[in-house]
Parts: structure tokens; C-alpha cells; sequence
């Protein structure tokens, strides 16, 4: 148990008391230590898994014996498999009798008894909630009941106690026949909540279960709410607070003052805005042109409506972020997120939008932190705000935290592959390339079009002098996303292939040249060894939202003993690493 918490930081069972922790130990597969900490090698995870084998006679029998085999591992030599490696999950009777005796024996029946008299020996701190079934008889309403399970999410994320699944991951799920048990070890949480959606005229009618499914799906709670559209945050209010009960969390003054004191909604601008919420998350050009449409709607309708604005806000900063970046996105997200916080202080999103505005616009690097850190206080498990704070600590050069930042997302967004494809880049800028390599890979396995995970794998590539590999890389992503084709073009040069790069380069010199167009440029003139052109380029007004990471891009490297590049540093207004504010 020692060696399997040396390389991974983490024990292997964890409960509330110390029977729960040895009933596990008694019942249960410890995750492989590998998964934890990719840097294990094969053999070193083997071998802690013989220790950790039920069976007393599957584990190494002496100290001798394993030291024996950690020194092979030390060496390069391969272990030796003794005993077969069996991970069984049953537990001997015999030898408990044997071994344990009827204490033992006692002691499983009062765990039993605990548990199914009393609840779970140990608390549920970790929950999904998995998308609501429709029953409005109507495909069209599937924006509608998609949002139902969307605002739940946030609700539920206000309890700080608990780790809430985002949307993004457990959206994947809709539809899907797969037993309840995987899909809680898949997300890594104690319990699933579904249920169901009905709208019948200005009603609508929510079924919610609560499942335990770990280790086996147990029904632990179910209530059906008939609420008027008029009261729909109120019922999802209501919702969180019967679940908090049921799993015996205890809700902070703070967290109760927020839930009694949500009000009613305006249904015909609530149902605008699911509209604009829908488009949003297609993450399209033309998306985000209706999701705008509809959110202006919403809040043209009920001007009282803060978390229309804060989403807004949000619209305009996915925008701004991206290569569809206009001069006018950020300044029109700004004005949405200063009416959302007006409307109200809380507004958990309107606090992390107002922090993407300062950290990617207007480079007010102590707003950015206070506003990040008030949004993750209201809710720690809004993946976003975990995500870009990462961001903000890696330009500050403080890439171990901003690593475990970029996991806290990870945790509660477990299946979306930008916080995998982008931690890839943090680990890339660590020189941690394996881990690089390991987390742009498992970007792709969770979308193989995902264009960040080709970016990132490719550059990788690039770092460790795997020029053929890189190239391959490169065109994939290219393949998948045209506006990366400057990547492309960074690699042709820097393997030498520089006919090839300066094709790409007078394709993206004949367009118009953009603040994200202009943001490739420059790294392709830098790849070039072309300086003036690559200043020039980074000269460009308004710059890109990715602009200020110049600082510790591997990418600048060349331009950084040019006293212009110290211009550009002085321009952001950014404080030295050791004065990190």
C-alpha cells in the first residue's frame, strides 16, 4: 500500500472510517497504478499489483523476494512472474475462517447490516447527472430537455462539497443502453441521477431518481415535481436540496441563502434562451450566429434575466477565443457580463466570463485571479473556469500548478478532450514529453477529429527531433481544421522542408489577415528564422486572445533575445515570475 501511494499520491481505497476503508480493501480492485500516473512503467505496475493481490498466496511470500524483483526493475531486467496475477474479486470463506476467524465473520455481518439499514458505509462526494429522458412526445423539444439536465448540472454544482460532472461529459451518455455501474466508473463518481422530462401546456413534469451504482445500481431516492414553467428554477432548487439530503450533505449558510432565494423565470424567455444554449454547444460559426440571435432574445424579452446575460457574455468569449475572433467580441462580452453581475452578484457564470474577458483581453492579471477564484468558490465544479485558470498560472510560468488546475478539470469534465489535448500542451512546455504524447493520444481516443489533440501530438513530435511523425501529424490536423494549416507549416520548416512551408505561407499571405491569422504568421515566420516578418505580424491590432502566452511558448524561443520581443512583454503589462500576483 506504501509503494502503490509513493508512485501514484494517492492510497488505493479511501472511506469515512476505517471499516469502510478495509471492506474495500477486503472486496475491491485497487485502480492500476499506471492509469494514475502514466510515468509507471509496465513491470513496476505489475509488480504492485502482485502485492496487492487478494490472495495471500498471489503476493510475494518474503521482503527478499520482492526486493529482489525491484531490483530487476531498477536494472531494466525483466520480473519474473511467479504466480499467475489472478485479481479476483470473490472473497474465501476458508480463508477468512482461517485467517480472520469469526471476528472477522462479525464484523462483515455489522458492515452488512450498516448497509442496508442505515446507507453506504461511506459518503457520496462525487455524482453525474446523466441526461433526461424526453417524454414531451415532440424531437424538436430536445434543446428543451437537453437544457433541463444542463441547468440541474449548475445547480448541483453549487454545492461545494461535491464533484459534479460537466454537461459536455455526460452528454455523451444520452441514449446509451450501457448498465449504470460502467457508467459510474467511467465518470469516476459514487452516484448517477436521471429522470425524466414531460411539458404539458405552461407545466412541465420532472421525474429525478438517485442511484448508488457503485458497486452495484441501488435505488436510493425517487420523487416526481409538477411545476409551472413560471417556477423552473425553483424546481431544480428544490431537486438539489431533496438530493443533498438524501446523500447526507450538509449545505453551507451560503449555499442555503442561494437556493431559497431563486425566484421565478419569464417561460417564454426561458424557452429563447434553451434555444440559444443549444446553438451555443454545436461550437459552428453559424451556432454561435443563432445562439447570439436567441440569447439577444431572451434578454430583450426579460431584461431581468442574469444567466441569459452571463451565457451571452460566454457566446461572445468562445468567439473572441477562437479563429473567428472580431474586434468587437470581447467589448460586447464585457457588456453582457457586467449586466449579468449587476443583476446578480452570484452569478457564477457571469464571474467566469468576466475572468476569461481580463486574462484574454484586457490583461488585468490580478481581476483575472479574483475573478477566477470567486467563481470556483460559488462552484468548484465549473470545469471552464478550472480550465482557462490553468492558463493564467502557466503564464506566470507556474506550470505544476497550472497542471494540477488543468486536472481539477479533468476530474469534473472527464470526457471532453480539450482539458486532455491542452494539458498535453502544459506537459509539452514541462519537456514531460511521454506524458505529452500520452494525454494528445487519449484527446483522440475520446474524438479523433479533434483538432488540438493532432496540434498538440504533432508539436510533440516536433520537440523530440520526430520530423516524419510530426509531418504526418500535422496534416491530419490540417485535414480536420484548415485555420491550423500554419502548424503545418511550422513543422515543414523546422524539418527542413522549407519549399513546402513557404507554399503554406503564401496561401495564408493572400487572406485576409485576422488576429488569430496573424497569431500563425508570426510562428511561421519565427520557424523560418524570417524575425522582422514575425515582429511585424505580432504587431497586429487587435491582438489575438492567445498573444499574451507568447511569454512561455516553446515556439518564440528564437525571438527572445530580440529587444523587441521585450517591447511586446512590456505592452502586457506583465510582472516577472517570481512576482506572480
Amino acid at each position: 500500500v506504501i509503494l502503490y501511494e509513493l508512485v501514484t499520491g494517492s492510497v488505493p481505497f479511501k472511506g469515512d472510517t476505517a471499516l469502510s476503508v478495509a471492506l474495500k480493501h477486503k472486496s475491491k480492485l485497487p485502480p492500476d497504478p499506471k492509469k494514475l500516473n502514466p510515468e509507471v512503467s509496465e513491470e513496476l505496475n505489475r509488480l504492485i499489483l502482485i502485492c496487492m493481490e487478494k490472495d495471500r498466496e498471489s503476493r510475494y511470500q518474503t521482503a527478499g523476494e520482492l526486493s529482489s524483483e525491484l531490483d530487476k526493475i531498477e536494472k531494466g531486467i525483466p520480473i519474473a512472474v511467479k504466480v499467475p496475477l489472478k485479481r479476483k474479486l470473490e472473497i474465501k470463506w476458508k480463508s477468512i475462517l482461517v485467517y480472520g476467524g469469526v471476528p472477522f465473520l462479525l464484523i462483515l455481518l455489522i458492515a452488512g447490516a450498516i448497509y442496508l439499514f442505515i446507507g453506504r458505509a461511506e459518503a457520496i462526494d462525487s455524482i453525474a447527472v446523466l441526461p433526461f429522458e424526453n417524454l414531451t412526445g415532440d424531437t424538436d423539444q430536445e434543446y428543451f430537455v437537453d437544457g433541463f439536465t444542463e441547468e440541474l448540472i449548475w445547480h448541483m454544482g453549487r454545492i461545494g462539497v461535491l464533484r459534479v460532472i460537466s454537461r459536455r461529459s455526460v452528454i455523451q451518455y444520452k441514449g446509451s443502453d450501457k448498465p449504470l455501474p460502467e457508467i459510474a466508473q467511467e465518470l469516476k463518481v459514487d452516484a448517477l441521477v436521471e429522470g425524466t422530462v414531460q411539458q404539458v401546456g405552461d407545466s412541465v413534469s420532472i421525474r429525478v431518481r438517485l442511484i448508488d451504482a457503485l458497486p452495484e445500481e441501488r435505488n436510493l431516492w425517487e420523487q416526481t415535481y409538477d411545476r409551472a414553467m413560471t417556477d423552473v428554477f425553483l424546481m431544480y432548487s428544490d431537486v438539489t436540496r431533496a438530493i443533498a439530503r438524501e446523500i447526507k450533505v450538509k449545505l453551507t449558510p451560503q449555499e442555503e441563502t442561494h437556493f431559497a432565494s431563486i425566484g421565478p423565470v419569464d417561460p417564454e424567455a426561458y424557452g429563447i434562451y434553451l434555444k440559444g444554449l443549444f446553438h451555443w454547444r454545436l461550437g459552428t460559426a453559424e451556432g454561435y450566429e443563432k445562439a447570439l440571435a436567441y440569447l439577444h432574445q431572451a434578454v430583450e424579452k426579460d431584461p431581468t434575466f442574469s444567466l441569459a446575460y452571463a451565457s451571452l457574455a460566454l457566446v461572445y468569449n468562445s468567439i473572441g477565443h477562437s479563429p473567428m475572433a472580431t474586434p468587437e467580441s470581447f467589448p460586447r462580452a464585457i457588456a453582457a457580463a457586467r449586466s449579468a453581475l449587476r443583476l446578480d452578484e452570484t452569478m457564477v457564470l457571469g464571474h467566469s466570463a468576466m475572468a476569461i474577458i481580463k486574462l484574454y483581453h484586457e490583461w488585468d492579471w490580478d481581476g483575472a485571479k479574483q475573478a477566477f477564484q470567486r467563481a470556483l468558490e460559488l462552484n468548484p465544479s465549473e470545469a471552464m473556469a478550472h480550465y482557462h485558470y490553468a492558463w493564467y498560472l502557466a503564464l506566470f510560468g507556474r506550470l505544476d500548478e497550472a497542471i494540477v488546475e488543468h486536472k481539477r478539470a479533468q476530474e469534473v469534465d472527464p470526457l471532453n478532450p480539450l482539458h486532455t489535448a491542452w494539458l498535453g500542451e502544459l506537459y509539452l512546455l514541462e519537456g514531460r514529453y511521454d506524458e505529452a504524447i500520452y494525454e494528445a493520444r487519449k484527446s483522440l481516443e475520446l474524438n479523433p477529429d479533434f483538432p488540438i489533440g493532432w496540434l498538440v501530438l504533432g508539436r510533440v513530435y516536433v520537440a523530440k527531433g520526430m520530423y516524419e511523425e510530426a509531418i504526418t501529424t500535422h496534416q491530419k490536423l490540417v485535414e480536420v481544421a484548415p485555420f491550423w494549416r500554419h502548424a503545418l507549416g511550422c513543422t515543414y520548416a523546422l524539418a527542413g522542408q522549407r519549399d513546402e512551408a513557404r507554399m503554406i505561407l503564401a496561401e495564408l499571405e493572400k487572406e485576409k489577415t485576422t488576429s488569430f491569422g496573424a497569431w500563425g504568421l508570426a510562428q511561421l515566420y519565427t520557424a523560418l528564422g524570417e524575425k522582422d516578418e514575425a515582429f511585424r505580424c505580432l504587431t497586429h491590432e487587435p491582438p489575438h486572445a492567445f498573444f499574451p502566452w507568447l511569454r512561455v511558448a516553446s515556439w518564440s524561443v528564437p525571438l527572445r533575445d530580440d529587444p523587441r520581443f521585450k517591447d511586446l512583454l512590456q505592452r502586457l503589462n506583465l510582472p516577472e515570475p517570481n512576482e506572480y500576483p
